[in-house]
């Protein structure tokens, strides 16, 4: 069984022992706390959304964190965490970790890889790659949050990146007027990588926007195929007739 003992923290901070496969959280669990390993390993596993097999996506050992963004977003599970061959973690619950660390930490940096592969999963452009290919995308690419007014790609720039929005929104504007606002999910800077050309747009976020930034490199290696076969419908995906990027 799963043992615990309490540390002087508010009582608000656990040592936990997990026996060998045991879960510590499982995918559509509601978050309840963060977890740091003490020692041992753990893993964590996705479904593959074909064939329904147990994917290995990350293993974590001693001193790796786990299970934060969850409390940020208060968004159910992304994946399951369980025990190798037994582990031993902390565990800061919501409490604790709201009191204590969320006004310090950004989650973009704090943001273990195991989190970086849930979040890339729940985003459209990156969520049938296999696991390979996602571990390439984060090899070339980070998180990162823009305050509400602050440009993120700028007209007439060079274009370096590709970015996809995880949370916020983003307004898209040509020669100074807005002509769409992007949501969560949408895809910008795209075109500019393409076509080898400076940005044709700017986009700016329009309230706290998390994003995550992929290079050139990554870009071509791993994603720029989507679009090379969805060009002939980008006029009418984009009703203004010229895609922001």
């Amino acid at each position: 069984g799963v043992q615990t003992c309490a540390l002087p923290i508010s009582h608000r901070v656990r040592i936990r022992t997990f026996p060998p496969d045991a879960p510590v959280f499982r995918q559509g669990d509601r978050p309840e706390a963060f977890y740091v390993v003490r020692s041992g390993e753990v893993v964590v596993e996705d479904l593959d959304p074909d064939s329904g097999d147990v994917i290995v996506l990350r293993t974590l050992g001693r001193g790796a964190s786990f299970g934060e963004l969850g409390l940020l977003d208060m968004a159910p599970r992304s994946a399951t965490v369980r025990a190798k061959a037994g582990a031993q973690v902390f565990e800061v619950r919501k409490s604790a970790f709201d009191r204590l660390l969320a006004d310090a930490i950004e989650a973009p940096s704090f943001a273990p890889s195991m989190q970086s592969f849930a979040e890339l999963r729940s985003l459209p452009t990156f969520r049938d790659l296999p696991t390979d290919r996602l571990r390439d995308v984060l090899a070339h690419g980070a998180w990162r949050t823009f305050e509400a007014g602050t440009p993120v790609i700028r007209e007439g720039e060079p274009g370096d990146a590709f970015y996809v929005i995880a949370r916020g929104q983003a307004s898209v504007s040509i020669d100074g007027t807005i002509v769409r606002v992007l949501g969560q999910g949408a895809a910008f800077g795209e075109l500019a990588l393409l076509n080898d050309t400076p940005r044709t747009a700017t986009v700016t976020a329009t309230s706290v926007l998390r994003v995550f930034r992929l290079d050139r490199e990554g870009f071509d290696a791993v994603v720029a195929g989507q679009f090379d076969r969805a060009r002939p419908n980008v006029e009418y995906l984009q009703p203004f007739g010229r895609r922001e990027g």
